[in-house]
């Protein structure tokens, strides 16, 4: 059986997308990822295979290779009938109607927009994640920073950083705060982590998302025109010191783990839409 997913060129739409993309792969499925072309080489990294198109061009895709499922963050009717599940995952994006058959959701239901639309829920999986740090000192907190920020008085605070300048959301697993600006993919990876955030949002939307984490209460926000290197210190050495913001963000990554993995969500879609796979795909496409 064939899934086709599509992917924005964007680092954050890859990351969230990848765990479903596999899921697919593990249960048997050949799967293509449709992107542009410049963009490929990001996808191929996580071991997937990719055909460049464009949106234009997807409906082409479809018609050539003819999957049994269309899996796309942004869906529009496909001319021939197949199957479109629309992939949802960013917090700050306002959901709109859909063409879709089913929606896929991974964001964490505190942090999800007003939406009538039915959802199969799914568990957000954290990627890009470091996976040590070699010189880590275990007696001191360790605060990851995520893009440029006005942060230089961090270093008073007794504690390690992690500069994460480009953002690729490579956050240590046993991080004490995360620090950003208001990314999406930031802020769903740090809950999933269990990780109480400082928010200097850059944008209008970013500034709503950083609303609903400090109405969940796993975040404490800084506005951009006032955010110098001492009031960001100050807010950071807050959630190091308090510990409500870290209890609550441990109980939303509980909430986020109990949700249906993208393994079992494969097989509800395949039981759905009466999708049967016969065993492992073999062709040489799906190799990875």
């Amino acid at each position: 059986m064939r899934a086709l997913l599509t992917c924005r060129p964007a680092l954050p739409q890859l990351y969230a997308v990848a765990p479903l993309a596999w899921a697919f792969r593990a249960d048997g499925w050949q799967v293509l990822v449709a992107t542009r072309d410049d963009f490929a080489p990001e996808v191929n990294r996580m071991g997937l295979p990719t055909l460049a198109t464009n949106e234009n061009g997807l409906a082409a895709l479809v018609g050539d290779w003819r999957p049994d499922l269309v899996i796309a963050q942004a869906p529009t009717p496909m001319p021939c009938r197949v199957p479109l599940i629309e992939y949802r995952w960013d917090p700050a994006a306002t959901p709109a109607g859909t063409e879709a058959d089913l929606v896929i959701d991974a964001c964490p239901p505190l942090l999800r927009a007003e939406d009538n639309c039915p959802v199969l829920p799914v568990r957000h999986i954290a990627l890009g994640l470091a996976t040590s740090l070699e010189t880590r000192l275990l007696d001191q907190p360790l605060v990851y920073v995520g893009g440029e920020l006005p942060v230089g008085a961090l270093e008073k605070l007794g504690a390690e950083f992690v500069y994460d300048r480009e953002q690729r959301y490579r956050i240590p697993p046993d991080t004490d705060v995360v620090v950003h600006d208001g990314d999406s993919l930031l802020a769903v990876n740090a809950l999933a982590l269990g990780v109480p955030q400082c928010v200097l949002p850059r944008t209008t939307t970013a500034a709503r998302l950083t609303e609903r984490l400090s109405a969940c209460g796993v975040a404490v926000s800084l506005q951009r025109d006032v955010a110098d290197a001492e009031r960001v210190a100050e807010r950071v050495s807050t959630l190091l010191t308090f510990r409500d913001c870290r209890r609550r963000a441990v109980e939303l990554a509980r909430e986020i783990a109990a949700r249906p993995a993208p393994t079992e969500v494969v097989r509800m879609v395949a039981r759905r839409f009466s999708v049967r796979v016969p065993g492992p795909a073999r062709d040489s496409g799906d190799e990875a």
